[in-house]
């Protein structure tokens, strides 16, 4: 069984590499927005698509050099992405495509045939990518991807706010193994995001806790600072780092916690949670104010920094990846189930307890029968 998974590598370019990734990031998203404005104003009368919008990227590379000295494939994809988004807005699954925003939408991609990569040390490599030259990336799978050049479908080359960072297509082959006997039913909170009916409960690391009070102290000395300064950009670029490294500590935490979860358990059910009603603003409206608006503001932080739908997400990929069939489903009868299980066994036992208890099977302290 194929499939495709991705590989990102930090990458550690020079000054003049750094200018020509800009460089070549501004055009895709220039040629991007111009596609999508030539689609909103003439598209339904000239009947615009894919095919011929492709003439209009070899008129502007014909027509402006700035265009043509970057690579062609980019812009290719750029207009593919394009595509797929009014496809999506079509069968709405989305909403109407936007434009591409500087130093948000800072990325552009690559087919994996002008992608080449090289070793050069036990923890550094290079990757090679056209009209800029050979970049050093931090080798973080131990060489695997050196002679793995043929499976490389595209390079995706993206910016956020720790640097330039390259994300590789891969195809790979993976048996599809047999589906695990083991059911599984997952509860969300706040101060444990996942707690299992088989007694495991997973906290966020302490770095997490740990990067928002540095996240606290780096937004009150940004609030110092004047706007448009050097120094106002400086205490602006901390920030941003210091909140991605701690949505990378979630997300690991999250994928290492799925991935277990998964290969063990045949069946997962989740907690049912709206999470969007769940944290919806309390302030109310101007006749009728709400209560504990502050409060509330901090629930709502706390059920967003636990990661509920990341973690869905994550376990649906997972489940797919190790079996044909995969059963992941979103319960609203198993989860209470667990807790009537486990307020009669406190209440009988005296004892506080906050581990959810299994109820696969029925009860007779509880008269319920709990399928999944």
């Amino acid at each position: 069984m194929e499939l495709i998974r991705g590989q990102v590598y930090r990458l550690k370019p020079t000054t003049q590499q750094i200018a020509d990734l800009e460089g070549t990031a501004g055009v895709t998203r220039l040629v991007y927005n111009l596609m999508l404005e030539q689609r909103r104003t003439w598209g339904q009368r000239h009947k615009l698509g894919r095919s011929t919008q492709s003439a209009e990227i070899k008129t502007l590379r014909a027509e402006f050099d700035f265009i043509a000295a970057r690579a062609q494939t980019t812009q290719k994809h750029a207009l593919n992405d394009l595509e797929r988004a009014f496809q999506n807005f079509f069968a709405r699954r989305a909403a109407y495509p936007r434009p591409r925003r500087k130093y948000l939408d800072d990325s552009f991609r690559h087919d994996g045939r002008e992608v080449k990569v090289r070793r050069i040390s036990r923890r550094w490599s290079e990757v090679f990518i056209p009209k800029i030259g050979w970049i050093r990336m931090r080798d973080s799978y131990g060489g695997k991807l050196a002679g793995m050049e043929k499976s490389i479908r595209t390079a995706t080359l993206r910016r956020d706010a720790s640097g330039w960072a390259v994300s590789f297509a891969v195809t790979c082959e993976f048996k599809v193994s047999a589906t695990p006997l083991g059911q599984i039913g997952i509860d969300r909170g706040v101060a444990a995001p996942i707690a299992t009916s088989a007694g495991d409960i997973y906290r966020l690391p302490d770095g997490v806790a740990h990067t928002d009070a540095a996240i606290r102290r780096a937004q009150k000395a940004l609030s110092r600072r004047k706007r448009g300064s050097r120094r106002y950009a400086k205490a602006r670029r901390r920030f941003a780092r210091l909140k991605a490294r701690q949505v990378r500590r979630r997300q690991h935490m999250l994928h290492a916690v799925s991935r277990s979860t998964a290969n063990d358990n045949g069946l997962v059910a989740i907690e049912a949670l709206n999470i969007s009603g769940m944290t919806r603003s309390a302030k109310g409206s101007a006749e009728e104010p709400g209560r504990s608006v502050r409060a509330k503001s901090g629930l709502n932080r706390a059920i967003l920094a636990s990661g509920w739908g990341s973690f869905c997400h994550h376990a649906r990929l997972q489940t797919r990846r190790t079996r044909r069939y995969p059963d992941l489903r979103r319960s609203q009868e198993y989860v209470p189930a667990m807790r009537r299980m486990w307020s009669y066994r406190a209440r009988k036992s005296r004892e506080p307890s906050d581990l959810p208890v299994q109820c696969l099977r029925s009860s007779s302290a509880c008269r319920h029968q709990c399928r999944p």
